[in-house]
């Protein structure tokens, strides 16, 4: 696919506006410098359960006729708080689908449930190559053998409308959240946060249900204090782009980049190198964008 832009798909704000928590939308040629669409207004808002989102991840589907987007249902400027969302939050999550990136059908439930969790955060998918659907995946506190903490769970789709029963994907000595997997010439690569340290991990195996590899030091210099990592490919055989979210700085979002994630070295780019636009965007997701599909947002610029 020759790449024309980038669509970035997330939430804002700081849980302070009711339209914080919803579906915006911001356009890039390069991958680095964006432009808020829709007048920096949101695209989508949740009607349903908390009447509010985060974590929006945007996928377009094998068939190339579909896109979906699935997000966290929450809304902490409504009153929750981060206890309360922890330990007694929503184990559904909101979906959305559209044909063509601007009209989309009204938001639709996915239940895990998972009635041991306390809320499902983060969500995000994959298409399975090995099995011909896709891997639906997100982060629960749960409770197992006495210990209770973050751990990965998944769910199998074809449609994004029947899944299958939520099982344990990845569980580690420490909480574990917002995992993203990608996929380069054969493998998967992981990235997820580890909470105790507040560092990304990285690893890879060549089907998803495999025993993964730590990719050791895939850093130049390791980030602390970082979340949602969202990964895209920087179009036309450019490399790989890494976002992370400084939330401990709360400078927002800053983008590393690798030739290969074989052998990842990513390295932290200079400020000079990019703007993210008016709005703090906060833990989304990047789809890359052909040109008819580019085209089609003009109206909203």
């Amino acid at each position: 696919m020759k790449n024309a832009g980038y669509l970035f798909c997330f939430f804002t704000g700081k849980e302070k506006n009711e339209k914080d928590e919803q579906v915006y939308f911001a356009l890039s040629r390069d991958g680095l410098h964006w432009e808020d669409l829709n007048g920096q207004k949101p695209l989508l808002c949740s009607e349903i359960g908390t009447k509010g989102v985060r974590d929006p991840f945007l996928i377009r589907l094998e068939d190339k006729k579909k896109y979906i987007i699935i997000a966290t249902d929450l809304h902490i400027a409504s009153g929750t708080s981060w206890e309360e969302a922890v330990h007694n939050g929503s184990t559904k999550l909101v979906c959305w689908e559209s044909s063509d990136l601007l009209h989309w059908s009204e938001p639709y439930f996915f239940d895990t449930e998972m009635a041991d969790a306390g809320c499902v955060w983060a969500p995000e998918a994959v298409y399975d190559r090995e099995n011909g659907c896709y891997m639906v995946f997100w982060s629960a506190m749960t409770e197992r053998n006495g210990e209770k903490r973050h751990r990965v769970y998944a769910s199998r789709t074809k449609d994004f409308h029947n899944f299958s029963k939520a099982f344990l994907y990845l569980e580690k000595d420490t909480d574990i959240i917002d995992m993203t997997i990608v996929y380069e010439d054969g493998e998967y690569y992981r990235f997820y946060k580890d909470e105790e340290n507040a560092e990304i991990h990285m690893d890879h195996a060549k089907r998803l249900m495999d025993k993964f590899i730590p990719v050791e030091k895939p850093f130049s210099e390791k980030p602390e204090g970082v979340e949602g990592p969202a990964v895209f490919p920087l179009g036309n055989k450019k490399g790989w782009c890494l976002l992370l979210d400084y939330f401990r700085e709360q400078k927002g979002y800053v983008p590393f980049v690798t030739e290969k994630l074989s052998g990842a070295k990513f390295k932290e780019l200079p400020e000079e190198c990019y703007n993210f636009g008016r709005l703090k965007k906060r833990h989304g997701s990047i789809l890359n964008l052909t040109q008819e599909e580019w085209s089609r947002f003009e109206k909203l610029r």
